[in-house]
């Protein structure tokens, strides 16, 4: 049934009015100058002095030949240079391709390749991710240096057109590389616009911002704020992974507002959560999630709104939302309406409207639309079509199930193909089976997504090998795959069944998740056996700490980066320390790790 175009009118597309988003935060500068627009560990900047250190660094990026349609790679940790370099590259025309500095080098320089980005603006030392000799670097913690020599440039006649790309954000592909998306600046400017005036943002609202710019949602939440003239907080990784840091930060700097996947926010909601009862919203994204969240949110935190977006990288962010309302029974989770200028359809295999509660597959269109695939065109030729009804509209096939209800929401129910979201990740299972089938150290593999007992959700590896090897696969996986497509098991077969008519049998695989029985070893170190525990309620694994596995890497038993959040809890929970997080900086952490850190904490006792 088609869900007709919103009616609101946001007169975003007209040429007389600012359409790009450096544009608007221009606009914005001029009403709020003083404000503060970014804060990082303390450290803040005004929109005025934002303005000014994006506008030298544009200069020198426009002199280096950066202009309209020109993609710059922006490589930064959490900063105040990660903000003002997203701003300087648009200044100057440019679109931002965000690398994050975690990926591992093979994929790092993949999409530097694919997306033919010649300049990559960094942090001084992450050059050394990449080893191609045909790129420019650009440091962002040199600009202070340029200032000095450089005369101040306002910046107000370079302006990109809104039909001028703003940024190119990866997502995993089907055929074992990730692909590009292009988003241009009207499509993203309508998003922004919408969550402006949907959420009533304000020069007072504080955002803490959360997700890594190499995910969408970081757009929404970046230019979200600095188009309100608001204040967005920024926190280093290690500070993401401490939740009662967070809980206290969002209390004292009186945060109205964060974006979170539900998985994340499910944490959020434990001990001490009454930290988070002065806020004003909080909008969950990404990744499906029960009624119980719903509930546990407003039992908790009755008077803070709760909202859930949905929408597709190749639609700017969001196309639909919905305001969960704590007087209503919730009896099912719902993706919402359409937002502004966006179109939602939900239609049959032979592209025909199904009736309310009837199952189809969602197409969206409107002014949010991805430019398509980047050097992708048949599967933006597949992706991206116009309106088999006949109206010349242009349509993008989501690939996501779903059914309208009779109020006129929209319920979502899943994907039809072998994609999947994990923390708010989209991943292609058939990306991860095609690097283990080419490793050639497995001769047959099948990669799923299972729900534990707890409710995480965890992508299994079920392989078939001569020989178990694990670490090898691991290895291999970490030198192509960011974290979270790194499988958190690995289920060794002789074979993989299959249906009569040959296709993979889902419910004749073994159950990967084995209840943990401690046994009883009184030879056995305490504090290792109660580690043992704690990792194996976690991972709904059995999990058996020795001399053989106590230095290896904890992703090796199957811990992502939300289990080592919930893992850290626990073990401060179970042995009455808190950790020093800077203890945790290095990207590999043994359990031996984990051991010392605990054992040198309860000495100090």
């Amino acid at each position: 049934m088609t869900i007709p175009m919103s009616k609101k009118s946001n007169k975003i597309l007209e040429e007389t009015v600012p359409n790009t988003l450096h544009q608007l935060f221009m606009e914005q500068v001029k009403l709020t100058p003083d404000n503060i627009a970014i804060q990082y560990e303390g450290t803040p900047l005004t929109y005025s002095e934002l303005d000014q250190k994006s506008n030298i660094l544009a200069h020198k990026l426009k002199h280096c030949g950066v202009g309209p349609e020109c993609v710059v790679g922006l490589m930064s940790y959490r900063s105040l240079d990660m903000i003002t370099g997203i701003l300087a590259i648009l200044k100057a025309g440019g679109a931002y391709l965000p690398l994050d500095p975690d990926y591992p080098q093979d994929r790092l320089s993949y999409l530097v390749s694919d997306s033919q980005a010649r300049i990559i603006l960094c942090q001084r030392g992450l050059e050394q991710k990449f080893f191609q000799s045909d790129i420019s670097f650009m440091f962002l913690d040199e600009q202070v240096s340029y200032k000095e020599s450089q005369p101040q440039e306002k910046h107000e006649d370079i302006y990109s057109q809104s039909n001028n790309l703003a940024y190119i954000i990866y997502t995993s592909g089907s055929t074992g590389t990730p692909k590009g998306v292009m988003i241009e600046h009207k499509a993203i400017v309508n998003t922004i616009t919408w969550r402006k005036n949907f959420y009533k943002m304000s020069s007072s609202d504080v955002v803490l911002q959360l997700p890594s710019i190499s995910f969408d949602s970081s757009v929404e939440d970046i230019f979200t704020t600095l188009l309100s003239g608001a204040k967005l907080l920024l926190i280093s990784q290690n500070q993401r992974l401490n939740i009662k840091y967070l809980q206290k930060l969002i209390s004292d700097e009186k945060v109205s507002h964060f974006l979170s996947v539900p998985s994340f926010y499910q944490e959020l909601l434990g001990e001490k959560f009454d930290l988070l009862s002065n806020m004003r919203f909080i909008t969950i994204a990404g990744e499906d999630f029960t009624p119980h969240l719903v509930e546990e949110h407003y039992l908790k935190l009755p008077n803070v709104l709760l909202y859930n977006e949905y929408g597709p990288t190749e639609n700017s962010v969001c196309s639909t939302c919905y305001f969960f309302d704590r007087d209503k029974e919730i009896k099912l989770v719902s993706i919402g309406k359409p937002i502004d200028n966006t179109n939602v359809y939900i239609l049959d295999a032979n592209f025909n409207q199904v009736k309310n509660g009837e199952v189809g597959e969602i197409f969206l269109a409107g002014t949010g639309l991805a430019r398509g695939y980047l050097n992708n065109p048949k599967l933006t030729n597949e992706r991206f079509i116009l309106n088999p009804n006949g109206d010349g509209q242009r349509l993008y096939r989501t690939g996501d199930l779903a059914m309208q209800l009779h109020d006129g929401n929209i319920k979502y129910l899943g994907r039809e193909d072998d994609q999947v979201k994990i923390r708010g990740f989209r991943i292609e299972l058939k990306e991860i089976e095609y690097q283990l089938l080419k490793s050639g150290l497995v001769k047959n593999a099948f990669v799923t997504m299972k729900t534990d007992a707890s409710r995480n959700k965890q992508l299994i590896a079920y392989v078939v090998a001569d020989q178990i090897q694990s670490d090898a696969l691991i290895l291999m996986l970490r030198s192509t795959f960011p974290e979270y497509m790194i499988p958190n098991k690995f289920v060794y077969l002789d074979a993989v069944p299959l249906t009569p008519n040959g296709k993979v049998n889902a419910q004749a695989l073994p159950d990967p998740f084995v209840s943990y029985q401690p046994v009883k070893d009184p030879t056995a170190n305490v504090i290792q056996k109660k580690l043992e525990v704690i990792l194996s309620n976690i991972t709904s694994s059995a999990i058996d700490l020795n001399e053989n596995n106590i230095n290896r890497d904890i992703k090796y038993f199957g811990v992502d980066s939300l289990s080592f959040i919930k893992l850290l809890v626990e073990i401060e929970l179970n042995f009455g320390f808190e950790f020093d997080y800077e203890d945790l900086v290095s990207s590999t952490i043994t359990v031996s790790d984990l051991l010392s850190v605990i054992e040198s904490n309860i000495a100090g006792d």
